[in-house]
């Protein structure tokens, strides 16, 4: 195996691999693994912001049967091809204060405030800011469920 560390780390919703970065970075490593047979695997690991450690960023890695010289064209590539995109994965979300400030009054329904990253932030999210934040608006019948605990009730609807 051999791999290439980037230096690039994005926060966990400029990580999905519905848009860019992620969406071309895999399609690349697709294609690397269908063209060149003695790849056995192509892979892209986007990183981790939250886990606080100099390993955390994007890494590209390759497993092959072939020389490593040529499974190191390959990840220069996808390296390169990342470094330009790295500001597509730079996402910048309003405030709490501003989404919750567009929504509309009497609502019906559920409403439902949701970062779009693959992994959801793991679990690390701003639980009490935007609870607090939510709590302080006048919202009929509001609550602020924690996102690691979804109440019964949203099940049943």
């Amino acid at each position: 195996m051999t791999w290439c560390p980037v230096p690039i780390l994005w926060a966990p919703p400029g990580t999905g691999t519905q848009t860019n970065p992620m969406l071309s970075l895999t399609l690349l490593a697709e294609k690397v693994e269908t063209m060149d047979p003695s790849i056995w695997a192509c892979n892209v690991a986007a990183g981790f912001s939250f886990a606080d450690t100099p390993e955390s960023g994007l890494t590209l890695s390759v497993v092959t049967v072939g020389p490593a010289d040529a499974a190191r064209k390959h990840l220069q590539i996808g390296a390169d091809l990342a470094w330009r995109l790295r500001d597509s994965g730079a996402v910048n979300y309003p405030g709490v204060e501003a989404v919750l400030e567009a929504l509309p009054p009497g609502q019906g329904g559920p409403v439902l405030l949701v970062e779009p990253a693959d992994n959801i932030g793991a679990g690390a999210g701003p639980s009490t800011p935007v609870r607090w934040r939510w709590t302080r608006r006048s919202f009929p019948g509001a609550t602020a469920p924690s996102a690691s605990r979804i109440p019964r009730a949203i099940w049943r609807r």
